[in-house]
């Protein structure tokens, strides 16, 4: 079952129906958890017992921490145990992959990377005093399957997700729309952004030895764009379902484009994982009161890129952001005439997003000597600059497509006045512009959507 799925929009009406015709707490409960274990076996029926496994093991855990305050050795012990089995999950099931055991990624649980950290942020807040264990199984489970979000985050807190999941309260009329208009911006941003800008790059990318420098970066440029508005589509669906269910999920993205540095860029991408990275590892670890913290800097950035994979392009892409995240302090820090800078907010904002494209080159080709070469072709080479190429770029794969990229930009830029304008403000001048948007939107995906023809990005991790 995909998110582009028929079957999947069948699961999302029933799961609206739960919400408002059943009354009763705990069944509705018994049957969302019903619902969402349905929904993850259908993606990955192989896999549904370490789901199980993880729930019941942390659900113990967190209850056994909770019952020994006064035997801080035992609840370290207790702690040490969910986190090195999350360890030892990550570890059995991505590696293989690397090592080529049992014929690769397939192997690879669904959705794994995401529900393990929150099974361990759940009890390094129950360890920390930050939260009480969950007492109902139910509620427990229904927060590590919820099934907008298992496959690929946000990845929740239980302050945030469980405390909600408890009370499983109706949305409000506004909340539902809001929902309903995120939902289909996330579709229009897969199925018409994301996937036709996919088709342009992948060419360009493969025979990147026959391209000339201009066009190399563009399709870096280009290669980002598909990456967010794959990922962002995504989580707009999962928060816009959530949302039609009266849950309100965390926000994973916040307008990258408009970053001005690259601590600005990670304090806009990937929210939900660079906050976890910076609350259970980096400041654990010193953080930024360490004499060591730009070391631990590069550490967290190599962590993460071992969890999207232990092979060499993802620790390429932790090393080079790690390092030139360093980089960028000690520039800060140590050369004056840069705060002359501050004001350049667009040059800043150039610079940035360009260092974040090229970065992306570490996600597309998957052995680290394909991607010296093609860092190799574009700087070492003399330089072949022909903005011609671009122009023709635009001619060949239709200029509606590029406008819509601009126009699903704007929209990401203005999201909030776009998804919670008030609804019972049907006539007012924002409202119909918002009504001519969703419009656009939904002609788009009837008339040149892409359906089912290319699953999320985020899916493999």
């Amino acid at each position: 079952m995909s998110f582009t799925s028929s079957e999947f929009l069948i699961v999302v009406f029933l799961s609206m129906v739960f919400t408002f015709l059943i009354k009763p707490l705990k069944v509705r409960q018994l049957l969302l958890l019903s619902l969402s274990y349905f929904f993850y076996a259908a993606m990955d029926s192989l896999f549904v017992w370490l789901l199980l496994l993880i729930t019941v093991v942390f659900y113990l855990l967190g209850k056994w921490i909770e019952e020994n305050p006064e035997k801080p050795k035992k609840q370290i012990k207790l702690l040490g145990v969910g986190v090195i089995l999350v360890i030892a999950i990550l570890s059995i099931f991505k590696l293989q992959y690397l090592f080529s055991l049992n014929g690769g990624a397939w192997l690879l649980p669904v959705g794994v990377s995401f529900y393990s950290f929150q099974a361990i942020s759940y009890l390094v807040d129950i360890y920390k005093n930050r939260i009480k264990a969950e007492k109902e199984m139910i509620s427990f489970a229904l927060y590590l399957s919820f099934y907008p979000q298992i496959l690929s985050g946000p990845i929740e807190r239980a302050q945030n997700l469980l405390s909600q999941l408890k009370k499983l309260q109706k949305p409000s009329p506004q909340l539902f729309i809001e929902g309903g208009r995120r939902i289909v911006f996330g579709y229009f941003c897969k199925l018409i952004i994301a996937n036709k800008v996919f088709d342009i790059v992948s060419p360009i990318m493969d025979s990147y030895e026959r391209q000339n420098t201009t066009t190399l970066l563009f399709s870096c440029f280009l290669y980002y764009m598909y990456i967010f508005f794959d990922f962002s589509g995504y989580t707009n669906i999962a928060i816009g379902v959530a949302n039609t269910m009266g849950i309100r999920l965390s926000e994973n993205f916040n307008k990258p484009f408009l970053a001005i540095s690259l601590k600005d860029f990670w304090h806009r991408w990937h929210i939900t994982l660079s906050t976890w990275f910076r609350d259970y590892l980096f400041i654990p670890l010193g953080g930024s009161k360490s004499k060591y913290k730009y070391v631990i800097v590069i550490f967290v950035f190599m962590v993460s890129g071992l969890w999207h994979g232990p092979t060499y392009n993802f620790i390429l892409w932790g090393v080079y952001h790690g390092l030139l995240y360093v980089v960028e302090q000690l520039v800060k820090k140590y050369i004056p005439f840069t705060k002359y800078l501050d004001k350049a907010i667009v040059f800043r904002q150039i610079v940035t997003t360009s260092i974040i494209s090229l970065g992306w080159i570490c996600f597309y080709f998957p052995d680290y000597s394909t991607i010296i070469n093609v860092y190799k072709h574009m700087i070492i080479i003399p330089l072949d600059f022909n903005f011609s190429t671009i122009y023709q770029l635009l001619s060949r794969h239709n200029i509606l497509l590029f406008i819509l990229l601009l126009f699903s930009i704007f929209i990401d830029t203005h999201r909030i006045k776009y998804f919670s304008y008030p609804y019972n403000k049907l006539h007012s001048k924002h409202n119909l512009i918002n009504l001519m948007i969703l419009d656009i939107q939904i002609i788009s995906i009837f008339l040149l959507g892409d359906i089912g023809q290319r699953e999320f990005v985020y899916f493999q991790f």
